[in-house]
């Protein structure tokens, strides 16, 4: 399974000096892999790049972290740290957990 992209909102950039903005729901499938979910223009109907995502879910909960990998064009998850010290890093290609959940994805770029 693939990752799925639905576009919420779409802000195109209105100046040479500004970002266009999608919103997009990505849903997440059961194979992630290492180094992260690699998302292109194409994916999110986005012309030319993206220069900054940010990412944030309600379904996925508070035991995971999002960050954009821009050199790479990556989303990457990782296990969120506990009070503990307990649970970080990247996850491995085994996360099943997160087959079928969503994920809202702010990108900006041209």
């Amino acid at each position: 399974m693939a990752l799925t992209f639905a576009t919420v909102h779409k802000e195109r950039a209105r100046g040479a000096d500004t970002l266009s903005h999608f919103i997009v729901e990505i849903t997440l499938d059961n194979s992630y892999p290492a180094g992260g979910y690699a998302i292109v223009v194409a994916d999110i109907a986005m012309k030319t790049r993206i220069k900054h995502a940010h990412f944030h879910s309600q379904e996925v909960g508070a035991n995971y972290v999002f960050a954009w990998d821009r050199t790479n064009g990556k989303m990457i998850i990782g296990a969120a740290y506990t009070s503990t010290g307990a649970g970080g890093g990247q996850l491995n290609n085994t996360s099943a957990v997160l087959s079928g959940r969503k994920v809202v994805g702010h990108f900006y770029g041209t």
